[in-house]
């Protein structure tokens, strides 16, 4: 049984770790699961995919991540995560006997730099006062409650969150 535990792959816990974490976390779609899926196949399985999971090591992982690191750092940061939950699992499940090897923070934070100084943040530019009040003009001509709710927001500056669910009490 144990042999049995040590021998499986990568490529065979993933599937079920995906389940798993699906199955907990309530997805309410597919389309995350294949997401997941596909980050994995793409990325993951061609450099351990064959490997038994529990000799698996840190080097390995960044074998995976190094590639896309800079050049696709959101991509590199979500397969990153995805395979921290998988050797999480993988843990709970006996098959991985080690400390998870996808570990950002005292682990992987060593070699890689942080993806948020990597990756350029583009910020939308803010509407000129003309522009808003064009905006705001035609909003209050079209009269529709969605119309007038997104004035309400840009005259408040509240997110939509915050409004859209609020009650007239």
């Amino acid at each position: 049984q144990e042999d049995e535990k040590a021998a499986r792959t990568f490529d065979e816990v993933y599937p079920e770790a995906v389940a798993a974490t699906a199955s907990v976390r309530q997805w309410k779609s597919e389309k995350h699961a294949a997401q997941w899926t596909a980050t994995l196949r793409t990325y993951a399985s061609p450099v351990i995919g064959q490997m038994p999971i529990d000799q698996i090591t840190r080097d390995d992982i960044l074998r995976v991540l190094r590639p896309i690191w800079t050049e696709k750092p959101e991509t590199a940061s979500r397969l990153r995560g995805r395979l921290e939950r998988i050797f999480s699992y993988a843990i709970w499940r006996g098959d991985y006997t080690h400390s998870n090897p996808a570990t950002f923070k005292g682990c992987l934070d060593m070699i890689l730099p942080s993806v948020s100084t990597i990756s350029e943040v583009k910020h939308q530019t803010a509407m000129t006062i003309e522009e808003a009040i064009e905006v705001a003009e035609k909003l209050w001509i079209k009269g529709a409650i969605s119309h007038l709710a997104v004035l309400f927001g840009l005259l408040t500056a509240l997110r939509a969150q915050e409004f859209v669910l609020a009650r007239w009490e």
